[in-house]
């Protein structure tokens, strides 16, 4: 058996359909709703790509039958990128969209 091959640490820049998304960019993550099987979707964005947003800020929602949730940033910074749009259908984990993080 061969020998495991260490690898060093590299920093990677990740291309995401003609858009880089660089190592300081953020995803936004749909957190574990406790859905239980029932399916969740996009119900709107409250911000637009190029918005300044502050950690916390309401940023899109989700909704599931009878119930409406909102997610917040994760952290202050820009809006760059909306993975998913109205209507897309969504599970725990997936990444809705991209904030750079950066001053005003």
């Amino acid at each position: 058996m061969p020998a495991p091959i260490e690898l060093a640490s590299v920093d990677v820049a990740f291309v995401a359909i003609g858009m880089e998304i660089e190592s300081d960019n953020i995803p936004i993550v749909l957190p574990e709703l406790g859905a239980n099987g029932e399916s969740l979707r996009v119900g709107c964005w409250l911000v637009e790509i190029g918005e300044f947003v502050a950690e916390g800020d309401r940023i899109v929602e989700v909704l599931m039958r009878g119930i409406s949730f909102d997610v917040a940033a994760p952290s202050a910074g820009k809006i760059v990128r909306m993975e998913k749009q109205l209507d897309d259908p969504l599970e725990s984990g997936d990444i809705l969209g991209w904030i750079r993080v950066t001053s005003e």
